[in-house]
């Protein structure tokens, strides 16, 4: 066999089989409505892959709470009401053959005051890097409180209830490229002083909190992949070595697929 074929053999991720390895990654297509709802253009657009014969889809970034949307146009699964318009997205790619799976995303620090009416949250007030057009200047987040946290780690579980309420194969939460959860595995965004700051164990308790809530309100029913930078290339960032780290923990929590990528704002270009 030629090493090329494998891209063509089956391959099961968390007990879902997938006709092929060929996989449309998450990009960002600002087909959605402007409230963040599923359009007929967005369900022809992932359709076409669908029927081109990639075997895994992963919908873009779906913002789990108004405050996290990033920008306009951007896919929502922040509530119930949602649920329907992405069920007939979820139908429409599965009716062609292709699994799919939901991106669940907080933007954290790189959301933008004048898209979300109001001060954009981290896990310490410490503004983005410049990088690639998105200029945070004057972008100063607000540190999160413990009890926000909490909130937040909630609607991690609850954007997962939805997706499998709504057809989706499996989620997967972002916890890279400088988004909500990477503020806090990152050293440089992240200055706190409890339980969730300091040393790689705290800084990952945020992200482990969300995955046992995701197996809560989904009751083990749906497959966990976790996006995470293998190195964020930015001063004061994390690299390789405690990203293995936290790929062993994320193993050992059941997580069934590991997505590593690289760059977070001040470094995009490796993004």
């Amino acid at each position: 066999m030629y090493p090329i074929e494998r891209l063509f053999k089956p391959i099961e991720i968390g007990g879902v089989e997938i006709r092929n390895r060929i996989v449309m990654s998450p990009m960002v297509t600002h087909f959605a409505s402007d409230r963040g709802t599923v359009s007929e253009r967005l369900i022809d657009y992932y359709a076409e892959r669908a029927k081109g014969g990639v075997g895994l889809i992963i919908t873009e970034a779906c913002y789990v709470r108004a405050d996290g949307r990033r920008k306009k146009y951007r896919l929502s699964i922040s509530k119930d009401d949602d649920i329907l318009g992405l069920r007939k997205l979820t139908q429409a790619v599965r009716k062609c053959g292709a699994k799919i799976g939901a991106q669940l995303v907080h933007g954290g620090r790189v959301c933008f005051s004048a898209d979300i009416d109001e001060i954009p949250v981290s896990a310490s007030s410490i503004p983005g890097p410049l990088s690639g057009g998105d200029f945070h200047i004057g972008n100063i987040p607000r540190t999160l409180r413990k009890d926000e946290i909490n909130d937040l780690v909630l609607c991690f579980g609850e954007g997962a209830r939805r997706a499998l309420e709504a057809g989706y194969d499996f989620i997967q939460i972002h916890a890279g490229h400088g988004y909500l959860i990477n503020n806090f595995l990152s050293p440089e965004s992240n200055k706190r002083d409890d339980e969730y700051g300091g040393s790689l164990e705290r800084r990952m308790k945020f992200l482990l909190d969300i995955i046992e809530n995701v197996k809560e309100r989904t009751n083990g029913g749906i497959p966990i992949s976790v996006r995470i930078d293998g190195d964020e290339i930015i001063p004061g960032g994390y690299g390789v070595e405690e990203a293995k780290i936290i790929a062993k923990k994320l193993e050992g929590e059941g997580v069934s697929e590991i997505n590593v990528t690289a760059g977070n704002p001040g470094a995009a270009e490796w993004s």
